[in-house]
């Protein structure tokens, strides 16, 4: 057997080093030729010169996969965002992600696309990873998220149910069905969800303020229900040609007996405007009674709601008709 000398094998060392780094070089100098061609939008050259340049090397694939994503998230910041050259750079991304079929490197990718407003492409990539890992609870919440975003909210429901199912505490799919259940008017629910979500993690702020904001919407829509269920044709008055002394005062007596029942019926703070126009509207006929003490219980009711003015006023012709 024939033995090299020590200085042909370091002859020959060297050789496969310089092929390697030939090699390394191609494939490096072609991932940039691809990703500056993204940036002037030719996206099938370029999607063709990474593909060509990733499967020479199968061991760097997801190294290319997250220097494209990286690629495409640097254009996504600023003032001035640039989806079309990111979409592009994600596709291939993806495409280089599959041949790994590295569900990780997927998702992450899909998340970019999410970023980047590519929800379909998001959403294949989500699913892909769904077929990968079946049992994986963040991928049918993503799937909800992108659905949601879709507006297909059926499906949205569906997949953040399946999220649950999978991991019970995860609070952010709590709280995102109940941003849901909020689009479609479903406050009861909606809150019970946030505070589902509040439960798991007394340190998720989005869930504390849906919270609040879902208890303002629900008794916005007990006052307003409140509005609704209350006689609407309280204030009858004579028209001024009609209003003698005596029809006034039984008017004007019937009217604050009126809106005080009113107000005990309706919750806090409802209808405090709507009484103030009223009553305020009334003043012109209602001055023409001679009831010094129906006009001085018409100017305890405006000053309580707020109208000082007009109190002050009814206050002063009360004392005018005793004096």
């Amino acid at each position: 057997m024939r033995v090299l000398k020590p200085t042909i094998l370091r002859a020959l060392l060297v050789v496969v080093l310089f092929c390697a780094s030939l090699a390394l070089e191609e494939w490096d100098a072609n991932i940039r030729e691809g990703i500056h061609l993204h940036k002037k939008y030719n996206h099938r050259r370029a999607m063709r010169v990474i593909l060509e340049a990733a499967k020479k090397v199968p061991q760097n694939q997801k190294e290319i996969a997250y220097w494209l994503m990286e690629e495409a998230h640097n254009l996504l910041q600023g003032d001035v965002r640039d989806e079309v050259g990111a979409r592009g750079l994600l596709d291939s991304a993806m495409s280089v992600a599959m041949l790994v079929m590295d569900a990780e490197t997927i998702y992450t990718v899909s998340n970019v696309f999410l970023l980047a407003g590519g929800l379909q492409q998001a959403l294949d990539g989500y699913r892909q990873v769904q077929k990968l890992f079946p049992q994986l609870a963040s991928a049918y919440h993503q799937i909800g998220l992108t659905l949601s975003r879709m507006n297909r909210l059926e499906e949205a429901f569906e997949a953040y149910n399946g999220a649950i199912e999978l991991l019970p505490s995860y609070a952010i799919t709590y709280n995102n069905i109940g941003v849901l259940l909020s689009k479609i008017g479903r406050i009861e629910e909606a809150l019970a969800h946030y505070e589902a979500a509040y439960s798991i993690d007394n340190n998720y702020a989005d869930a504390k303020n849906n919270i609040a904001a879902a208890k303002l919407q629900l008794e916005a829509k007990e006052r307003e229900a409140a509005v609704k269920k209350l006689d609407s044709g309280i204030f009858e008055l004579p028209s001024s040609e009609d209003a003698t002394d005596e029809k006034v005062t039984t008017a004007l007596r019937k009217l604050i007996q009126d809106a005080e029942a009113r107000r005990r019926k309706a919750p806090k703070g409802v209808l405090d405007e709507d009484l103030k126009v009223a009553l305020s509207s009334a003043l012109p006929i209602v001055s023409k009674s001679s009831d010094a003490h129906a006009l001085f219980a018409l100017g305890t009711v405006l000053y309580e709601l707020g109208a000082y003015t007009d109190a002050v006023r009814k206050w002063e012709e009360r004392r005018k008709r005793r004096g």
